[in-house]
């Protein structure tokens, strides 16, 4: 990624600020349907990831790691990290390259690529994108059933792991706070002498 520098007595305008990293997206990303129906938790994993991009120079695409912590930090819910991650592989904007165990804190995490940009291959060599985001609105513009973004939403929740359910529990029991929280204890010995 190179900065065009204006010659002298000309100004440049619409170029990215010297110095600073930079990404892009066309507009045809932005205004397909599979862009417009992902959820915010997707839309701010992509936008890590972009950061992470442009964070490796952009040399990195296809090695880009997105730990859990730093999403959180980045303002993802940690319950919504994996069904975004469902989310944009199913709309074809990312591909996982490495699927990590999970193993907690330890270990290497899942590394991911973005469709549109190059990568390398395992031996360096640069490989083309993919562009799979593309072949999946294409796809959908030919399903007759998928008219319209609430089509296309519902289409999107009911890929694998994008609908949230059985291991994405939002709600999490919490007896071990309730037993030892002292504000608590007293209102149980209360209803207790009632």
């Amino acid at each position: 990624m190179t900065n065009l520098r204006a010659k002298p007595g000309r100004t440049l305008s619409n170029r990215p600020p010297e110095g600073e990293p930079w990404t892009w997206m066309t507009n045809t990303m932005y205004a397909a349907v599979t862009f417009r129906v992902l959820s915010i938790s997707a839309r701010r994993i992509l936008d890590f990831l972009l950061f992470e991009l442009g964070n490796h120079g952009g040399q990195e695409n296809g090695n880009l790691a997105a730990p859990t912590a730093q999403l959180v930090r980045w303002g993802v819910t940690a319950d919504d990290i994996p069904r975004g991650f469902a989310e944009l592989i199913a709309a074809g904007f990312v591909d996982r390259t490495f699927a990590a165990p999970r193993v907690g804190a330890s270990g290497e995490p899942s590394t991911y690529a973005l469709t549109w940009l190059p990568t390398k291959d395992a031996a360096g060599n640069p490989k083309p994108p993919s562009h799979r985001w593309l072949s999946v609105t294409k796809q959908l513009a030919g399903d007759t059933s998928l008219r319209g973004l609430r089509q296309i939403k519902k289409w999107l929740k009911d890929q694998p792991g994008c609908d949230g359910r059985p291991w994405l529990k939002k709600q999490r029991s919490t007896p071990h706070l309730r037993e030892n929280n002292p504000s608590s204890a007293g209102l149980r010995a209360r209803k207790k002498g009632a």
